[in-house]
């Protein structure tokens, strides 16, 4: 189940329950985390790609594998990738 369904689903017992209020304050925070976890990952992958050109390195190449390749587990083999260059 995504987190988009599971918002959903606290909002609709939240406001089965009469706390509407509680529920809105919920999904504005869910919200703002969900938005600080898009640029930690936008801000990590542009990190990448402008290390890996620094190291003469193929930025993009490099960036696209981090970024699908699961993107924390990518970003950790960057990382220890990156010290043997």
């Amino acid at each position: 189940m995504n987190t988009l369904a599971l918002l959903a689903t606290f909002l609709q017992q939240s406001s089965d329950d009469g706390s509407g209020a509680g529920g809105i304050v919920v999904m504005i925070f869910v919200i703002i985390l969900c938005l600080l976890f898009l640029a930690v990952y936008i801000a990590s992958i542009v990190w990448v790609y402008r290390d890996a050109e620094r190291h003469g390195k193929s930025g993009v190449l490099v960036a696209l594998l981090v970024a699908l390749i699961s993107w924390p587990i990518g970003l950790v083999v960057w990382l220890i990738v990156r010290k043997n260059i």
